[in-house]
């Protein structure tokens, strides 16, 4: 499922952003740097790359692994929009929801447009 090759993709940029530039990331959001919270997004990252790796690789498709994406991709998107509604410094906030907010359009054109 090409869907779920995209959302590799966005948990591998995640995993890079959650380690590699964990300062730059949190001084630009409205939680700050956490490195023990930016470590632990950044192994489920890893854990959500694995699986849906594994998923791919054993031809497994099921409408409730993209319901399940879509229901996490709202979750974090509304939780940055909260942040970036609360003012301040909240660049990473912004492209978090951002993310999310395509996340959450690619799913919904794939179950319009994309379903066998």
């Amino acid at each position: 499922m090409l869907i779920l090759k995209v959302y590799i993709v966005g948990f591998a940029i995640s995993f890079l952003v959650q380690s590699i530039t964990q300062n730059k990331f949190g001084r630009e959001s409205a939680w700050g740097i956490s490195r023990g919270w930016q470590n632990e997004i950044a192994i489920w990252n890893v854990f959500a790359i694995i699986v849906l790796t594994a998923l791919i690789n054993r031809n497994f498709e099921s409408d409730l692994i993209v319901l399940a994406l879509f229901v996490m991709s709202a979750g974090f998107g509304v939780n940055h929009l909260v942040a970036v509604k609360n003012g301040g410094n909240r660049k990473s906030n912004i492209a978090g929801a951002a993310t999310n907010g395509l996340g959450l359009l690619l799913i919904v054109f794939w179950f319009l447009f994309s379903r066998h």
